[in-house]
């Protein structure tokens, strides 16, 4: 455990506080160290996805407390870890739309040189689009 201790403001004493034990001691209690270990492990999710994407993500660890019914000195306790882990963007293309109104990987607007011929697959599938 761990003593805190304070000043007077008027004096400047020094006085000692009350013994209070480490917050990551009562992870490491709770359901035999299981907080402890989901913390851990979502922080090191956390930063790999966060280098991974450069982008910024969080963690929260949610301690409730709540009194046992019938006493005054007893508190039942729980931890939940969660995480907000960034996304990275879908990888994405740029294409160009031809005079039907079908997109295409080559600009209709190029002139083409001579002799050259560049021919698109056709679609496996013919969607109809007149209901």
């Amino acid at each position: 455990m761990t003593t805190i201790q304070t000043h007077d403001p008027k004096t400047g004493e020094v006085i000692d506080g009350p013994q209070i034990r480490p917050f990551a001691e009562l992870l490491t209690l709770l359901d035999h160290g299981a907080a402890h270990a989901e913390a851990s492990r979502v922080l090191h999710d956390l930063s790999n996805a966060v280098r991974d994407t450069g982008k910024a993500g969080n963690m929260t660890i949610r301690v409730e407390l709540k009194p046992l019914k019938g006493s005054t000195s007893q508190l039942v306790v729980s931890a939940q870890v969660g995480s907000k882990l960034p996304k990275s963007e879908p990888a994405a293309a740029v294409f160009f739309i031809d005079d039907d109104g079908n997109l295409t990987r080559n600009d209709p607007k190029q002139l083409s040189i001579d002799g050259l011929r560049v021919v698109e697959p056709k679609p496996t599938r013919t969607v109809n689009t007149h209901a």
